[in-house]
């Protein structure tokens, strides 16, 4: 259209050369929504079309059975949130678990849209799971991790 590989598209608004392939493959949450208006603007799009129906939601609980609990530095631990795909105008809740889901980083001041796959706000560094405050400096991080994973073995995993 504008003679632009992806990676010089990429460069004038704001994301890699591979976030852009992922979104030509219908991956519509590889680009944040700031992005996304950027790309409208230099392609020329109205943005109303570019109107996902679907978006990323992530469970929100950390002791959830579907999350992943991992140590950083063998003394903090995070959790990698279950994720899962609903209308974006909704307020869907994990099946798992029950716990409210959501599509943005949890930091009110952010609200950044969620990055699959990750544990933290590529932006503002916001773990995506609420920690229970016993959670944040534990006296024996791994117990909590080995148990988390002993309690899923217990589960009958969602299947997406």
């Amino acid at each position: 259209m504008l003679g632009l590989s992806q990676a010089e598209l990429g460069s004038a608004v704001g994301c890699s050369q591979s976030a852009l392939s992922r979104l030509e493959n219908g991956q519509i949450d590889a680009i944040s929504e700031e992005v996304a208006q950027a790309l409208c603007g230099t392609l020329g799009i109205d943005p109303k079309l570019y109107q996902p129906n679907e978006v990323t939601f992530c469970c929100t609980n950390p002791t959830c059975p579907q999350s992943h609990l991992y140590l950083i530095n063998g003394s903090q631990v995070a959790c990698r949130p279950w994720t899962m795909k609903a209308q974006a105008d909704s307020t869907p809740h994990c099946p798992a678990c029950g716990g409210v889901m959501s599509s943005s980083c949890l930091d009110p001041k952010c609200r950044a849209p969620l990055v699959p796959g990750h544990a933290f706000c590529t932006k503002c560094g916001q773990p995506y799971a609420e920690f229970p405050r016993d959670w944040k400096q534990p006296a024996d991080p791994k117990k909590i991790v080995i148990e988390h994973e002993q309690n899923k073995k217990r589960f009958n995993p969602v299947q997406s």
